[in-house]
């Protein structure tokens, strides 16, 4: 499959990011800085937070999930989790959360690492093996639980009530810190009830840092636009048996159906929500980090300028 190879290609990698930050900054109506491939700069990342981003990718992809099945198919947040819990989606909905799921993955291991790009298990959505599809369910269910925990206070509101609330625990930092200790403690399989289980993180690993390349971390910044587009591509491969050329064609001449156009906007927006915490922790304060159907319309156009750079850059390495 040509997504999975230019997937694994660092030279792609490197000139896909440099688009999508001079898209970034042109459509703002900024001059873009100099994307020096080549910079040998650091920046230090406190481990600490690291860990919690690394966790905190499944709840984004949770509630991303669950916010557009509301779109799609009605009800509530507080209905979705439900049947996520009592295992009641049908094979359409489990398949939109799983590419969700996949795409959050992707973005955690990148900003682990530019160097997990190469490694066995790194695929496309629609090459994931079974025991990853699994796996990221496991996860999703752990996520369901407490949150639905958590929606309690607005379990019986309206549509836009739970979105609000939704909000809140977005933008609540305790609260996704104990979503992350939440996601890590159910990943532990113990082989027996004596056994302690692995801390978090050991007090000693509260304060330490870790270098990591400026230019990874840029690449890493811009290289989740890539991760969204291949999650929406494999979605509507199974569910609308569109041929990826063929869909990105039609977000490139403007014919693809509004209803589509928005499930990209929501495959970029959930990918750059797990992007964020890797940046900072901080960063999930800010005002446009929140429930997609709450941002302005402004903020909606900015993840559909990513998607269709991204969408020029790989059909521009497919016919090259």
């Amino acid at each position: 499959m040509k997504l999975n190879e230019i997937l694994h290609d660092p030279d792609f990698a490197a000139t896909f990011a440099a688009g999508q930050e001079f898209a970034y900054y042109n459509n703002r109506g900024l001059t873009p800085p100099v994307f020096e491939s080549q910079s040998t700069s650091a920046v230090l990342k406190s481990r600490q937070n690291q860990q919690i981003a690394l966790q905190l990718t499944s709840f984004y992809a949770v509630e991303s999930g669950i916010v557009a099945l509301c779109e799609r198919h009605g009800q509530t947040p507080v209905f979705w989790l439900q049947q996520i819990l009592s295992k009641q989606l049908s094979a359409e909905e489990t398949l939109l959360l799983n590419r969700f799921a996949n795409v959050t993955w992707k973005t955690g291991r990148i900003f682990s690492g530019l160097h997990h790009m190469q490694e066995d298990d790194f695929h496309v959505a629609d090459l994931m093996p079974v025991t990853d599809v699994q796996r990221a369910a496991k996860e999703m269910a752990s996520v369901a639980t407490l949150l639905l925990e958590a929606m309690k206070p607005a379990s019986t509101s309206p549509l836009i009530t739970q979105f609000e609330h939704l909000q809140s625990l977005l933008k609540d930092r305790s609260f996704s810190i104990q979503m992350a200790e939440h996601i890590f403690s159910s990943k532990i399989e113990l082989p027996s009830p004596d056994v302690i289980p692995e801390p978090f993180w050991l007090p000693e690993e509260e304060n330490q840092e870790t270098e990591r390349s400026e230019m990874e971390e840029k690449i890493a910044i811009n290289l989740v636009a890539f991760f969204a587009l291949d999650g929406a591509l494999s979605y509507f491969l199974t569910v609308q048996d569109k041929l990826p050329s063929i869909t990105l064609a039609s977000i490139l001449d403007g014919s693809i159906r509004p209803i589509d156009k928005r499930l990209f906007e929501r495959f970029a927006n959930v990918a750059w929500k797990a992007s964020q915490p890797f940046r900072g922790l901080e960063r999930i304060e800010k005002e446009d980090f929140t429930v997609f159907d709450l941002l302005p319309a402004g903020e909606v156009e900015k993840d559909w300028v990513q998607i269709k750079t991204a969408a020029t850059s790989v059909l521009k390495q497919w016919k090259g």
